[in-house]
This record gives C-alpha cells, sequence and structure tokens, in this order.
C-alpha cells in the first residue's frame, strides 16, 4: 500500500518529462485535476495501508522511486518513438513486451535463481489463470498504447491512474466486495479527476464555437 502511495506520482513525472521532451502542454485546470486524482490515488493507498509493516524502509523506497522513474518516461520514450510512421502502437508493444520478456529471461530469472520454479509452476491452474490475466493485461496496454498515439503521453498517464477506482467497481462485480464510504468517495475523485486533465475542456463543456 505504501508503495502505491509512492508510485502514484508516475503521472506527474510523465507529464513533466513530456513538458521538456515532447513539448506537450497541460492547463492549469487540468493540472489542477491530475493533482486532485493523484490525492485520491494516495488516499485510496493509505486506507489500505491498514498495520502494514515495513522491513526495510530504503530498499522499499528506491523500488518505488524507479518505479516512478521507469512508469513515468515509458509512456513518454513510446510517443517519441512512435513519432515516425514506421512505428505504430502495435509494434512499440510488440517491442515493448518483447524487451521486457528478453530482460526477464535472460537477466531477472537467472539473478534469483528462478528458473527452477518458474518452469515447476507452468503446468498448474494458477498459471492459467495468470495467462488469462496476462492477456486482459496485453489488450489494455494495447489500448494504452493507442491512447499514447492518439491524445499524448501526458493525458494517457493521467487517464491510466484510474485503475486503482476500477479496481474497486470490478471487485464490487467480480468479488461482491462491497466498498466503504471512504474508498467509494476516492474512486469518485479518482475517475473524474482524471478524466478532466485528459480532456479537452472547451470541447467537454461546449465551449468550442463553429463558424
Amino acid at each position: 500500500a505504501y508503495t502505491a502511495i509512492i508510485s502514484a506520482f508516475y503521472p506527474a513525472v510523465g507529464a513533466f518529462l513530456s513538458f521538456v521532451l515532447l513539448k506537450e502542454k497541460m492547463g492549469k485546470g487540468q493540472i489542477l485535476s491530475l493533482l486532485v486524482a493523484l490525492c485520491g490515488v494516495m488516499t485510496m493507498g493509505y486506507l489500505s495501508a491498514g498495520s502494514s509493516e515495513i522491513a526495510n524502509a530504503p530498499l522499499g523506497l528506491l523500488g518505488a522511486v524507479l518505479a516512478v522513474i521507469g512508469w513515468g518516461s515509458e509512456a513518454v520514450l513510446c510517443a517519441w518513438g512512435m513519432k515516425d510512421d514506421a512505428v505504430d502502437d502495435e509494434t512499440a508493444l510488440q517491442i515493448r513486451e518483447t524487451t521486457s520478456a528478453l530482460v526477464y529471461g535472460v537477466l531477472v530469472l537467472p539473478l534469483f535463481g528462478a528458473w527452477h520454479f518458474t518452469l515447476g509452476a507452468i503446468p498448474s491452474m494458477p498459471t492459467l489463470i495468470i495467462a488469462l490475466a496476462g492477456l486482459a493485461g496485453t489488450a489494455s496496454y494495447l489500448f494504452y498504447y493507442k491512447g499514447i498515439a492518439a491524445i499524448g503521453a501526458a493525458r494517457a498517464m493521467a487517464l491510466n491512474i484510474s485503475y486503482s477506482a476500477w479496481s474497486v467497481v470490478f471487485g464490487l462485480i467480480l468479488l461482491g466486495t462491497i466498498p466503504d464510504m471512504a474508498s467509494g468517495i476516492c474512486c469518485v475523485v479518482i475517475v473524474c479527476g482524471t478524466v478532466l486533465a485528459a480532456s479537452n475542456w472547451d470541447e467537454l463543456f461546449g465551449r468550442n464555437k463553429t463558424a
């Protein structure tokens, strides 16, 4: 939960990098909406922290900060790469996932001596369920990359953090988990904040005037 609170800042880092590298601009209202949504994510993380124990605070903080930098820069680098017509969103996702798989297989698993465990876990029902979750994740990433290409990295990241609110909704639908009032309020704040941060306010509020 504490990691979720810290890592929620990645859209802010991404928005800054988008401004510096991609020259993407967000209005003051959009930036304020993003900050409100981030506060909602942080509050939800704090509420779920409960009596979480901290075993190694420096290592945990380092991991969370690296996640913020990695997630924040991912969308910006993808948007930069997709500026070239030779790389569309599907190709960018293929490059990303292939690179990720190679790094896991060649570096991460051998580093932790986890290949034996991995091979032993493959022929099991939980692995099949996780594989289905992976397919859902791949679909969501494909839509995410399409969003980056269509509306820019900063706005796509702003919408992406709404997953914390939708997880509560799906938890209610699929698992029957009834959220408390505080979580419900946080969900509304997150969804409204992310929509406002990612939208063109003139179009959203019908302020565009046609000639």
